[in-house]
């Protein structure tokens, strides 16, 4: 995952309750539900947490626009209900995430949908705050796909040349984090940067130095 878009995320996480102390109970009632509806191991639960939260925070930055946004989306309508922007991006970010779960999401869902109002001379104001929180999580979605979070353990195959994992590891027994290198390949640049130490491991190896890994 990027670092600094994973940054991002994560601040993300801390900053939107603070920013919209209004609006504080909605969104920690759905970062709760999101907690509960995300059952998968620590890196996958807090990367979809943090995609709620970031949705969360770009739904209501569009209403009330305060802060740089995430994700790029653009402004919402003034006066959409941010209790229904926070819901909606909670809800589509989890919908498309934890599938499974979409049926009991949705009860819960529709429900507090239901229970929300709005002012006077505003009758617009729930679709208009649902269009923001699709529009956020929609954004956020987009940002996070084929990052790579499915495959994070990838198979691995020998790059051209014979030069593998098992003859890095082989030829530098004791340059134990040699081994980690030998298996930057998740990406074209990370691989490029794999190739490099490799070659740089195997001069030194020629030289009978031993690498500092």
């Amino acid at each position: 995952m990027n670092r600094k878009v994973f940054g991002m995320l994560a601040l993300a996480a801390s900053v939107v309750v603070a920013a919209t102390p209004a609006r504080a109970d909605v969104v920690t009632e759905w970062n709760e539900i999101a907690d509960t509806f995300v059952v998968a191991a620590p890196p996958f639960k807090n990367r979809i947490m943090a995609m709620v939260q970031v949705a969360v925070h770009d739904a209501l930055n569009s209403i009330d626009r305060r802060y740089e946004t995430l994700t790029g989306v653009p402004a919402g309508n003034s006066h959409a209900l941010p209790a229904a922007a926070v819901a909606a991006a909670s809800y589509q970010v989890l919908l498309q995430t934890v599938p499974a779960q979409g049926a009991a999401l949705a009860v819960i869902y529709n429900g507090r949908i239901a229970g929300l109002s709005c002012p006077a001379g505003q009758p617009n104001c729930i679709a208009q705050g649902i269009a923001a929180g699709d529009a956020a999580a929609f954004a956020v979605l987009a940002l996070r796909a084929n990052d790579g979070s499915a495959t994070p353990n990838l198979p691995y195959t020998l790059l051209p040349g014979g030069i593998g994992a098992s003859a890095c590891e082989i030829a530098l027994p004791r340059a134990r984090n040699c081994a980690g290198i030998c298996r930057l390949h998740d990406s074209d640049a990370r691989l490029r940067r794999a190739w490099l130490a490799r070659f740089a491991i195997l001069r030194l190896v020629q030289r009978n130095r031993t690498p500092t890994c």
